[in-house]
């Protein structure tokens, strides 16, 4: 079992676990359900509203294009992917409207994402 923690982008108290493979269990890793969508390329990689985010709290320096959840003082938890360039850290939108962002000094990264679950209607 692993314990979804909260609420990517909404911070919500939650109390549940998710079963998943022992494979994909890490010892240090936590679930985030996504409550908006933060990268979506239309591709399988995408994280949509409703995906739940595996993360390793045992990897929080912010790597470079990495998608990390990260805790905002003023926004709560939000998964980004995240961009270090020469004078800053920039937080990467998967929406290309929204472009990208410097991120400020106060953000911390709780952990590396490494998988996702998705669930999706059958037609």
């Amino acid at each position: 079992m692993i314990p979804v923690e909260g609420a990517a982008s909404g911070d919500h108290p939650v109390e549940y676990a998710l079963l998943i493979r022992e494979d994909t269990m890490f010892p240090e890793a936590i679930a985030f359900e996504v409550h908006y969508s933060p990268i979506n390329g239309g591709t399988p990689e995408a994280i949509l509203n409703g995906d739940y985010v595996f993360v390793d709290t045992s990897q929080t320096d912010l790597a470079s294009w990495k998608v990390h959840l990260t805790e905002h003082p003023d926004q709560g938890f939000m998964v980004k992917r995240l961009r270090r360039g020469i004078d800053a850290l920039w937080v990467m939108s998967g929406n290309p409207t929204n472009g990208s962002s410097p991120a400020k000094d106060a953000v911390r990264a709780v952990g590396q994402a490494y998988s996702k679950l998705s669930f999706g209607w059958v037609s």
